[in-house]
């Protein structure tokens, strides 16, 4: 089955998104459906998605805070039945590659610091470890931040 392009989600694919935080957060990790919608609404944040097939449901999400020096990734959700597809690893690289085009400096994000093969897959995304966060996600709950700068365009010889 061929990949889709990654799109930019609108309201119209909300039920699909709020599926999809359903299905891979806990609830006290989730976006609210408030929140869900003020992501899909605000100039300042992209919500992007993956199908598998045209017209079909998404199957994985990625959420972006765009700030004028950093790109932050708020979340990535795959599907369960998607994971190990790659789908993670596309989001993580289009959010990459929207940052490097609006000319940010990094792209960052917050891991829970328990959770170390999702630590670990970051890294291999390009990621490093930058600052621990106790009680992040609530007493006892630890995360990281972590970074990947990126090289300008005229420092990499693209154009």
């Amino acid at each position: 089955m061929k990949r889709r392009p990654i799109e930019t989600a609108s309201e119209a694919d909300f039920a699909d998104l709020w599926r999809l935080e359903r299905e891979c957060f806990d609830e006290e990790r989730r976006a609210s459906r408030r929140s869900l919608r003020h992501s899909l609404r605000s100039p300042r944040q992209r919500v992007r998605l993956l199908r598998q097939t045209a017209g079909g449901p998404a199957v994985a999400s990625a959420t972006l805070m765009l700030h004028p020096r950093t790109v932050r990734i708020y979340s990535v959700a795959v599907a369960p039945a998607a994971q190990g597809l790659g789908f993670g690893k596309a989001l993580v690289q289009d959010a990459v590659e929207l940052a490097a085009a609006a000319g940010a400096a990094q792209v960052s994000l917050e891991v829970d610091a328990l959770d170390a093969a999702l630590v670990a897959w970051y890294e291999r995304q390009g990621f490093a470890r930058v600052q621990r966060l106790d009680d992040y996600y609530g007493p006892g709950r630890p995360a990281l931040r972590m970074r990947r700068p990126l090289v300008p365009a005229a420092a990499s010889g693209r154009r």
